[in-house]
């Protein structure tokens, strides 16, 4: 385990442990902050609904309830490198799939959308470059993430706010087929990837 990932797992095994039911243990500020970044990623396809996801970071569950209240009917497995957020997702959600595993671990098996929402916020360039590789490796059809943006008037010492645009530049050179969309908050983007 590197000491980013060790980091990181330090920092929300002590949120889901202070708040395991609500978006507080995931680092975020608001309910519907959260609701807002999960519809921005689900409209990546049409037929999302209806798909197989892989939620990387899939912390505390949360997606689950975003799509449920979508009719979700697809097939749907959540991954986190924390025990703790993984153990939680499996109480609230136990007819759903969730494993503690990384990415590592996904290779040999795609699914048609990987989601991955927050995964971003406490690491480096290096890191983020690296995971976006594999998750479009872990996808059939497409890829959609989240992060907090360079953008951001106010910003806070120990998290990552990546240049949008360099992280666009990056993404098209896995694929040519990439979105950026920048629309629905002032410090947020989200990237679609396509194959």
């Amino acid at each position: 385990m590197t000491e980013l990932i060790a980091r990181n797992n330090a920092i929300y095994f002590e949120s889901a442990k202070a708040y395991p039911f609500d978006h507080r243990g995931v680092k975020w500020a608001s309910a519907e902050s959260q609701r807002i970044r999960f519809e921005v990623l689900c409209e990546i396809a049409e037929n999302f609904f209806k798909s197989s996801i892989l939620d990387v970071g899939c912390g505390l569950g949360h997606l689950i309830d975003y799509l449920q209240s979508n009719q979700f009917s697809g097939v749907y497995k959540g991954i986190d490198t924390v025990d703790q957020m993984v153990l939680q997702a499996k109480k609230r959600y136990p007819l759903f799939n969730f494993e503690t595993n990384d990415l590592d671990a996904m290779k040999d098996v795609a699914y048609d959308y990987v989601i991955a929402s927050g995964i971003f916020t406490f690491v480096n360039w290096s890191s983020m470059q690296n995971t976006i590789e594999k998750l479009f490796l872990c996808s059939k059809k497409g890829v959609a993430f989240n992060s907090l943006s360079a953008l951001s008037i106010e910003k806070e010492s120990e998290i990552f706010y990546p240049d949008p645009i360099k992280v666009f530049e990056f993404c098209k050179k896995i694929t040519s087929n990439v979105v950026l969309r920048q629309d629905y908050m002032p410090h947020d983007f989200t990237i679609y990837l396509y194959h």
